[in-house]
This record gives structure tokens, C-alpha cells and sequence, in this order.
């Protein structure tokens, strides 16, 4: 198996995951509205540079990092799902149903499992994945 095939499949065996953190990291940006903001000490410091630091401005200063790196890891993983939502779109009607049951439904990724459900030999139904794979590999690496 190529290096693009093993991360084709560790893509389709993360979407679950992928699609959960997204939610969790935008309601992590939500509550970060409802956290006030507070400081450890009324003092001000100057720098040596007359910069002004305050514990209030470092901490507005870390929650706009942190949203704006969230964001950043939101915009990666919503790229992703989508990469192997457009390959998924590319399968044939028995391609989808195997990697459905496969990858994207939680309690069915075993194999004798699956065939019983689609009505092929284990075997078979590794095929069906390989080839489905392979296709997915070309739409989300381009190779």
C-alpha cells in the first residue's frame, strides 16, 4: 500500500472525530464570549520602551490567539470533511454503501458485518473498499 492509500484511510477512519471537534472547537469560540475578563492585579507596568501592559490587555490579547487559532484549525478540519465529502460523491451506489458502513457509521466497521449487510463475501467487500479508496485517494490528493 502507497503513503497516499494508508492516508486516505486514516482520513475516512478520523471523519467521525473530525466533524465532532469541529463542533466542540466552535463552541469553544462561542463560550469564550461568556468568560469575563479579569485581572490579578490593579497595577499597571511600563517597559523599559514605555510600552503599556496590563493584565487585562495581555488577557484580550490571548483570547483573540486563541479565536484566531481555533478558527485557523476549524477552516483545516471543514477542508478535510469536505475533501472526502467531494470524493465520497465520485463512488458508486456499492462503493458508498461499503465505505458508509465501513468509515462513517460507528457500529458497523467490522467486516462480517458489513458483507452481511451488503450481501457480499468479506472478501469482496475488501475489494470493494480498496478500489473505492483508491478513487478517493486521487479526488483528495490529486494524484
Amino acid at each position: 500500500m502507497n503513503n497516499m492509500y494508508k492516508k486516505t484511510i486514516r482520513l475516512l477512519g478520523d471523519y467521525n472525530a473530525m466533524k465532532a471537534h469541529i463542533q466542540k472547537l466552535k463552541r469553544d469560540i462561542e463560550n469564550i464570549d461568556y468568560i469575563g475578563v479579569s485581572a490579578s492585579s490593579t497595577e499597571d507596568t511600563v517597559s523599559k520602551t514605555n510600552k503599556f501592559y496590563s493584565a487585562v490587555e495581555n488577557e484580550v490579547v490571548d483570547r483573540e490567539k486563541f479565536v484566531e487559532n481555533t478558527t485557523k484549525e476549524i477552516k483545516r478540519l471543514e477542508l478535510e470533511v469536505k475533501n472526502i465529502d467531494e470524493a465520497y460523491k465520485i463512488l458508486s451506489d456499492k462503493e458508498k454503501k461499503v465505505i458508509k458502513l465501513k468509515y462513517f457509521e460507528t457500529n458497523n466497521n467490522e467486516w462480517f458485518k458489513i458483507a452481511w449487510k451488503v450481501g457480499y463475501s468479506e472478501q469482496h467487500c475488501r475489494r470493494i473498499r480498496n478500489h473505492a479508496v483508491k478513487k478517493m485517494e486521487k479526488v483528495i490528493f490529486g494524484k
